[in-house]
């Protein structure tokens, strides 16, 4: 962006690409914007780690400049955290560089990790009335009874939200048989211990693991899916 071509009394500017990438088809030029104090840019991580030259967009060039924003977008990216704070960096390297010494606001946006979105598929019950709603009488119900403190109870989380994620007509539940009333649903099913998972269907159990057996849980629930 030239003199010509900029705007010689505009003060605010926010530019957003999410789909190119900033750097490409911008980068100012001395005079292009002389009045300019506040700069919004939406950076897309993946096109710009790709064009080394995109984070030099000319800043140096905005001489009443004193605020930056700069968001980072890294949806549906492969990109890793290190290679974020990577580009973060060279973003403070050109702010750094501009003698007006300009805040720079940064930030991060990225699509809800598939272990987050796996781990909503599990429904944490908190109440009877909750747990009486969620028990479809047309589907598998799977309940993981544990403890919030328990380590074989931690260690089954993450395996229990993978399941979750790759059986999608199962209703997956956690009760937390420590929480309030919650210890009324372990005892109606004689739970004894954790980590249990109890198996049902039309609100009759079917099936259960007792204990921290991955491969034990997996191949049961796929005797009942399949």
């Amino acid at each position: 962006m030239t003199g010509e071509d900029g705007f010689q009394l505009l003060k605010v500017l926010c530019y957003t690409n999410s789909q190119c990438g900033v750097g490409v088809g911008l980068k100012f030029e001395v005079g292009a914007m002389p009045k300019l104090q506040r700069l919004r840019l939406d950076f897309n991580a993946w096109k710009t780690m790709l064009n080394h030259d995109a984070f030099d967009f000319g800043i140096q060039h905005l001489p009443n400049l004193v605020h930056i924003q700069a968001t980072i977008d890294w949806m549906n990216t492969t990109l890793t955290a290190s290679e974020v704070t990577a580009a973060e960096t060279r973003i403070r390297g050109q702010v750094s560089c501009h003698p007006n010494n300009p805040v720079l606001e940064l930030n991060r946006r990225r699509q809800r990790s598939i272990a987050k979105e796996a781990e909503e598929l599990v429904v944490q019950i908190h109440s009877l009335d909750e747990w009486n709603d969620k028990i479809d009488p047309n589907k598998l119900v799977v309940v993981h009874f544990a403890t919030v403190w328990g380590p074989a109870s931690r260690k089954m989380a993450p395996v229990f939200s993978d399941l979750a994620k790759k059986f999608r007509n199962v209703v997956f539940l956690k009760v937390d048989v420590e929480a309030d009333k919650m210890g009324t649903i372990a005892e109606s099913f004689n739970v004894e211990g954790v980590p249990t998972f109890l198996f049902i269907r039309g609100g009759d159990e079917v099936d259960r693991v007792v204990g921290a057996d991955k491969e034990e849980l997996e191949e049961k629930l796929e005797e009942q899916v399949y």
